[in-house]
Parts: C-alpha cells; structure tokens; sequence
C-alpha cells in the first residue's frame, strides 16, 4: 500500500481519516496483519492539522512508528500504577516536553495490543495535571492503532495479583480513563501485504483459531525441521524463546572465522537470571550480527534497543559496532532488579533495588524472538513456534511473511500453539465496529463547538495573569510600586471586559448551535475582533515591562515561567482571533493550524505578541492555495521602541509581499527582532547590514539588496 490519496475504494480509511481530523473522538484503529495500519499512521502524519506526537509501548514498535516509548516521553517508572494510590516519580519531566503537551491535540498509540490498562490511566493523569484539565488524558484525542489478536501485554504473575482488584483485563481497553472517555472503532479489513488468497485465508483461520483440515495440511507442507538456509539466502529465524535463538545465533557465530571476545556481566544481589537482559557471558567475533538491547544511556542517543549492526573490532572491555554506515563504541551498561511494594498505609508505592546487571547492552542477531518482530515485514522466515506460549503468537510470526513460498516451519503447529484469550474474545464480540453517519455527523459538529469554545476561553490567561499579580504582592510591590499598581489595575480591567464576557459568549455559543451559519459566522468575526482588541489594549502593553529583576533567585525565576507562558498564550489567542477576523468565520482547520504553527515555532521561548491591526494570518498562499497564517517571530517587538518606526513598517510590509511570493511562514524570512534592528541601524552597505543581529551571509545574499533600497529610500 503505497499511498492513500484515493480513500474512496476504501470506506474505512475514508472514515478513520474524518475521525481523526475532523472529530475529537478517541479512535481505536484494527484490522489484520497487514491491513494498511502503519501505512494510515504515516498518511495521518503527512496531512494531519493537529499537532500530534506519536507513541508505542515498546522500544521495537516505537522505532517501526517513527516515535519513542510512553515510558520514555513521560517519564514513567517501571512497575505498577494503580488506582487510588501514589506513586513517588523519580523522573523530571523537562519545561518544553511539558509545553509540548499543552499544545498536543492528538497522541497516537501503535501496537496498542501491548499497552497496558494502568499505563494508559498513568499517562492520562500525567496529561491532566500538566494540561490544567481533568478531562480524561487532559482532552487530547487519542488514534491507538493495533491488532488485540497479535501480542498481548507482558504482565507478571505478582502484577496481576495486584492488578486484578482494579481491572477487569490488563489490555488497554480496560482502562478507566478510556472507558470513562469513550472511544470510536474502525476496522480494516483489505489486505495489502499478502496477495496469495489462499494465504490471506489460512492466517485469518489462524486468527480465528478455526482450521480445518486442509489448513492444517497447507502448514504442514511448510513443515522442515532439517531446513538451514545460509546467511545469503536472506532467512531470519523468529523463535517463541529467547533459548532458541540463542542457539541459533550460537552455531552461526562459531562459522566466522577469527578467534572469541568474551564479555563477563557483572551481577550483585537479586537479579533472576530469567532477566538477563542479555547473556551473562557475551561472545563476539568480528563480523558477528548484533542487536542491541537497550538506549543508549548517553546524551549522544547513539542507538536505541533493537537496533542491529555487525561487530568490526573488539577490545578488552568494549566493542566497535558498524550500523547503518556509522561506527558506534559500545561501552558497558547498567539494569537494575527493582521491586515494587504497596504500603497500605501511605498509599505509595515503594521502589526497592533488590539487584543489579552490569553487561555491553549487545546480543547476536541472527534469531530474534517473535515479540521483537511485531510490526516488521520480511521476504523470507524460519518460524519454530511449536512451543508458543502467549496469546497470538504464531498468527504475528506467520502474518511477518509476505507470502506462504517464504515461510519455513522448523517445527509443527499444533491446536495447542494457537493460544487465544476470553478476554479479548469478550471484547471484540460486544465492541461496535461500524460508526454510521449520524454519529459522525453528531462528533464533527460537537468537535467544532468545542474548539469554538476554546477559541474564546480566556480562564488559563486569567489564571496566569492571577499568578503573575500574586507574585508581586508577595515579593515585588515595594520594589516596583508603578508597575504593581498598573498590574492590579489590568487584572480588573481583564477580568471585567475579558473574561468575563468570554464566560457570557461561551453561553452563547451553546444556542448558537441551533442559528444558521451566517448569523454563527457573524457572532463570531465580531466577537474575535472585540477580543483582539481588548487583549492589545490591556495586556500586550504590560509584557515589556515585565522583565524586572529580583535579588531572590526563586522568584526571579518564578517570574520568568509566569511571564513567558502569559507571552504565549497571549500569543496565541491574538493570532487564532485574527484569523477568524480575516477568514469571515471560525474555521477548525485554521485554528488547529494555526496553534500548531505556533506552537513549532516557539523554540525559543520567546513569543512575538506584537501583530498589526491587520494580519498577514489567513491570506491565500500562492503556493499550496490554501489558507495558511503567519508563524510568530522570537521576541517581543514594539514599534514603540523601534527607533525609526516609519522604516520599520516599511520593512514589515515588504516581509508580507516575500510572504505572498515564496509561500513561506514571514518568520523564515527575517524574524522582526532583525527588521526592528534594520530600522534601528539604517545600514547603507551590505557590511553593515551583516552586522545587524539575526542578518547571515545566506540572509544579506538574497535580500541584501531589496532590504538596502528599503533603508536608502528606493521605492
């Protein structure tokens, strides 16, 4: 499957695609093997509005996204997370991944069969407390992609003796915010991976559990327990066991020529040995295929677990691996053993090293085990699944291959191999799989009233605006009595004319649901404007003046996030109010685009609130032929302090026509931090253009000269 630009041959593309971008729906996305899932994940990227991020919960399925692990991006410790109790986090979660999910409109889940329900709830608290919203996963929409009849997830014996008293299951649509939220399926039904009909037919029996005979005889005729293809054959094993393809890898190591690098792991106190991350003895030739199997713990983010590379040197205490054209040396890593105990007292849950694992985070990889291959295509595969001991197991190894020619059985499938669970079979026989057109219809329009709600919702304004007055009571009153008495005036002033209203209009909006659209469209431009112009008039000449200093580090700094995060949304709210002017109506498209756009480009920090009366936002881009808007520069630009204001509109003006010609956000082309200070310095030369911070070489190359005719008086 190519390219999706054609979704009318397939009805349920068509519709998980109106789900995702048109909705706020939460959507769980299934279908077999082979159905198009990763290839809808990749279509939802390229086209999708909505600032997204995409998630898996493993570190092989992260990587076959294009992501990372939930664990990783939230910072989730191993073990439990139950309902009800408190779990102390040693991780800290950073100032911009914590920005990040403020602006996040979609999370996206794939292999979501491996997710487990309390890393679900986990991560939907983390987004509530850091969104400042207590709607389930702080409201941000939820696409899981993933197949429940393909790998479960790995829940230990005492975990689940905790589990159970909370859930009914330990899969993902057992979570509480989930059911609590509610959530949309869509199944896909046509293969594209495997063409062979018969073939398409003996895995969907497997899916089923359901062969019959002349199934049972198709397997067998794959049956070749003698089979030993050679390394250029291109064959990969997939075993059920880590044992068996350890042997594997064994007997292909002892084939290279040159003599054994043996790597001792170093193991205090309680470490099982059924944890071993990897061997306890690790033995590398040169030229010895390996994967690695874990982070890397460095900043440098050199390899991630799963990734295979070949060994070109060894030394006494670490190796050189060669992958994908670049020479990584590989160091030891550390595991810790920890145990996690419930004090029913405190309600915590209490972490305890027991033990520790100290070994080159490497193995061979000739053979990889089942659940390692989940979300991967291969020509040609060895399967010894006879010994299959989870729920769906056989049918991800088989459903690997592209066709039944390049299937090898090392040993025989049995009924007993075809592992199934009640559970899941519970669920998938009472979820709807079908969203007819009502319901869609009923999840747009409710989808667009809310983003109108939030368009004029100002209650995260007026809470920092709050903070920004408090502090300066408490520490700052004396010292800056002026700028104090001018803060509590605005806070007024915003509450009476701002939020107020807002909290009215959002009243409103509820019977607007019932007007025709050219009144909504009417109520809405005019209230946009009526906003826009009283957040420049109350707060956007405060925000200059807030950066003061303080001897007290703390509050300095306290400060700095009030003032910056008020920065953005004030940012924020301008620039989506003034797209609403330009456009005539209130779009969710443009909003979306609009916050996300923004979003990207506050790398800084620094956020431009400083937008004329009338906006670049909105207007037709001669490139895309769409409506686009106006990335907001770094910094805040006044023409209030520009020292030659008249230039600097004049600079302004001919960065919008770049704008209209190039199709390029205006920021790209000099951001007004640079126009404000072409403005101040009038250069005459190119030399003293590039000595205008934020003027490089490539920048006075290719608008040295129209910028110089600006600044000499040239029309």
């Amino acid at each position: 499957m190519a390219s999706m630009e054609n979704t009318d041959e397939n009805p349920a593309l068509s519709l998980a695609l109106e789900l995702v971008e048109q909705t706020g729906l939460h959507l769980f996305l299934t279908g077999k093997a082979g159905t198009g899932k990763t290839t809808f994940l990749k279509e939802v990227c390229r086209r999708a509005a909505k600032r997204m991020i995409v998630l898996a919960p493993t570190g092989i399925a992260a990587i076959n996204a294009g992501g990372s692990t939930l664990h990783s991006f939230f910072q989730l410790p191993f073990g439990l997370y139950l309902p009800g109790y408190h779990r102390q986090n040693k991780f800290r979660i950073g100032k911009e991944k914590i920005r990040l999910m403020r602006s996040l409109d979609l999370i996206v889940i794939d292999e979501v069969s491996m997710l487990r329900a309390d890393i679900l709830d986990q991560v939907s608290g983390i987004l509530q407390r850091y969104r400042g919203n207590n709607r389930p996963f702080g409201g941000v929409q939820l696409l899981m992609i993933g197949d429940l009849q393909q790998l479960a997830p790995i829940v230990r014996d005492e975990e689940w003796e905790e589990m159970k008293a909370h859930y009914n299951s330990p899969y993902f649509f057992d979570s509480r915010a989930l059911k609590e939220a509610g959530f949309a399926c869509v199944e896909l039904t046509r293969i594209y991976r495997q063409s062979d009909a018969a073939f398409i037919e003996l895995l969907e029996k497997i899916r089923r559990r359901s062969l019959d005979k002349d199934s049972w005889d198709l397997l067998a005729s794959r049956y070749r327990p003698d089979f030993s293809p050679g390394d250029e054959e291109g064959y990969i094993t997939l075993t059920t066991h880590n044992y068996q393809s350890d042997r594997i890898n064994d007997a292909h190591i002892e084939a290279l020529p040159g003599k054994d690098h043996v790597y001792e792991a170093e193991v205090n106190g309680n470490f099982p040995e059924s944890s071993f991350p990897t061997w306890q003895t690790l033995r590398f030739r040169t030229g010895a295929q390996v994967m690695f199997v874990k982070n890397d713990s460095s900043s440098d983010h050199r390899y991630y677990n799963g990734k295979i590379g070949r060994v070109i040197r060894c030394e006494n205490d670490k190796v050189w691996v060669e992958s994908e054209g670049t020479e990584i040396e590989v160091m030891p890593e550390s595991w810790e053993n920890t145990r996690y105990a419930i004090d029913e007292n405190t309600k915590e849950i209490k972490e305890e090293t027991e033990g520790s694992f100290r070994q080159l985070p490497l193995r061979l990889a000739w053979a990889v085990t089942i659940h390692k291959s989940q979300g991967l295509t291969f020509d040609k595969v060895v399967i010894d699944a006879g010994r299959a001991f989870a729920h769906g197991q056989v049918y991800v190894a088989l459903s690997r291959c592209r066709s039944l020619e390049g299937v090898v059985l090392r040993s025989p499938l049995t009924q007993e191999a075809l592992i199934g669970d009640v559970r899941v079979d519970s669920f998938v026989s009472r979820v709807d799989l079908q969203v007819d057109a009502p319901r869609l219809e009923a999840a747009k329009t409710d989808y667009l009233f809310a983003l109108y709600r939030e368009q004029f919702d100002f209650s995260q304004m007026a809470r920092c605006l709050n903070a920004v007055c408090e502090l300066f009571s408490a520490s700052l009153r004396n010292m800056y009595v002026r700028l104090y008495e001018d803060l509590q005036r605005a806070r007024l002033d915003f509450e009476q004319n701002v939020y107020r209203v807002g909290e009215r209009f959002a009243q409103e909006i509820q019977v607007l649901r019932t007007r025709e659209e050219a009144y909504r469209n009417q109520r809405a431009v005019k209230a946009a404007c009526y906003f826009s112009e009283s957040l420049r008039t109350i707060l956007q000449p405060l925000l200059p003046r807030l950066a003061v200093e303080s001897d007290n580090r703390k509050v300095q700094e306290t400060l700095l996030n009030r003032k910056n995060e008020l920065r953005y949304l004030l940012n924020e709210k301008l620039h989506t109010l003034e797209v609403v002017c330009q456009n005539g109506w209130f779009s969710p498209l443009s909003y979306l685009r609009t916050r996300s756009e923004l979003a990207a480009g506050n790398e800084s920090g620094g956020i431009s609130v400083s937008l004329k009366k009338k906006s670049d936002s909105g207007r037709e881009n001669p490139k895309g032929g769409r409506k686009t808007s106006v990335v907001p520069d770094s910094g805040i630009v006044s023409e209030s302090i520009v020292s030659n204001p008249a230039l600097f509109e004049k600079l302004k003006a001919w960065r919008t026509e770049k704008y209209r010609e190039e199709g390029r956000p205006a920021y790209m082309i000099l951001s007004q931090k640079a126009l404000a200070g072409i403005a101040d310095a009038a250069p005459k030369t190119l030399q003293e253009l590039l000595e205008v911070k934020g003027i490089g070489k490539q920048k006075a190359a290719r608008y040295g000269a129209e910028i110089l005719k600006i600044v000499n008086g040239g029309d």
